[in-house]
């Protein structure tokens, strides 16, 4: 009996492999990732602060490493052109 991996492959937005996440984890990064940035552009550390924040109001319990996920999401999000990465240093990501 074979067992599918219920996993999906993300995209590295440099064409370098990306790791594979659980669905439900991706979807609910992916959400937080774009209601937070409707108010304007952020960096890596202010993405991740809000994202505690939204997750801490609504009593939800990320399962799992919240900054690891969300550093392979934000980078699909950037190959699929979903976010936009500008800057050099700090680095800010915004919506398209």
């Amino acid at each position: 009996m074979t067992q599918t991996d219920p996993k999906i492959q993300l995209e590295h937005p440099q064409g370098k492999q990306a790791v594979r996440m659980d669905p439900a984890k991706y979807q609910v990064l992916r959400k937080a990732i774009l209601e937070i940035l409707q108010t304007g552009a952020m960096t890596h550390t202010e993405m991740y602060q809000a994202i505690n924040l939204k997750f801490a109001n609504e009593q939800y319990r990320f399962p799992g490493s919240i900054q690891w996920h969300l550093q392979s999401v934000k980078m699909d999000m950037e190959a699929k052109k979903l976010i936009i990465k500008e800057g050099v240093n700090p680095q800010s990501y915004r919506l398209p």
